[in-house]
């Protein structure tokens, strides 16, 4: 467990001292930069103020932008839209590919994301478009994957130019210098003297976006899937 994680847990407990003054729950809202992340939270720079805002599972996060082709590999979990032929089979290869989706599994019909009846008759889905959410669990020899969607496998190619975009609620995707917009509340810190250095501020995340700086490119390391559970109290 790191540093950042140790403080934003600390941030979640109640005052230890009833006789200090407390501090106040303020409205947050601010836009800054990623300084640094944790399985908690993240530490964002706001104005020369530093906020260590956690995160819990109520919170609303979105991390987006974009990453290389090197993402597309075997266990990185996938979704596009793709034109299906009666056989189920792709007319084409994807020119856009989103990562870590945080849609359910599944072949899903036009407008009917997580009602898989909708989107698989009784004999045969009919030709049309549809949403596919996967893993890819296997790669071709021409290059193409496959994609474990649900009980469903759907082959998948993608164009020289394709789009691979991240859309995700995973924080360990994002990284230092990354935009960052944070609303929810934040602890004033209680007589604090005018011209006195603000202290870094612990904060609750309600609504947290990430726009990554640069591309996600592949290290070579085990990739993030999706964030844990939270044990039910």
């Amino acid at each position: 467990m790191n540093r950042l994680t140790i403080v934003l847990l600390l941030a979640m407990l109640p005052a230890a001292r009833p006789c200090a003054a407390q501090p106040r729950l303020v409205d947050l809202d601010v836009m800054g930069t990623v300084d640094a992340v944790g399985p908690g939270g993240v530490r964002v720079i706001a104005n020369d103020v530093t906020y260590l805002v956690a995160v819990t599972p109520q919170s609303h996060v979105s991390v987006k932008g974009t990453a290389s082709r090197d993402f597309l590999a075997v266990g990185t979990p996938v979704a596009f839209t793709a034109d299906l032929d009666d056989k189920g089979q792709p007319t084409g290869p994807a020119a856009e590919v989103s990562i870590f989706p945080s849609d359910p599994p599944g072949i899903h019909a036009d407008g009917a994301i997580g009602d898989e009846q909708a989107a698989r008759p009784a004999k045969r889905r009919p030709a049309g478009t549809y949403r596919v959410v996967g893993a890819i669990r296997g790669m071709a020899a021409d290059g193409s994957f496959f994609v474990a969607a649900g009980k469903d496998r759907v082959p998948l190619s993608v164009t020289e130019d394709a789009k691979i975009l991240v859309d995700s609620a995973n924080i360990a995707l994002a990284r230092k210098g990354d935009a960052v917009t944070a609303v929810g509340k934040y602890q004033q810190p209680p007589n604090l003297a005018p011209g006195q250095p603000i202290p870094p501020l612990l904060a609750q995340a309600e609504e947290l976006k990430i726009e990554l700086a640069t591309p996600l490119e592949y290290t070579g390391k085990k990739r993030p899937t999706k964030p844990k559970a939270e044990p039910k109290p």
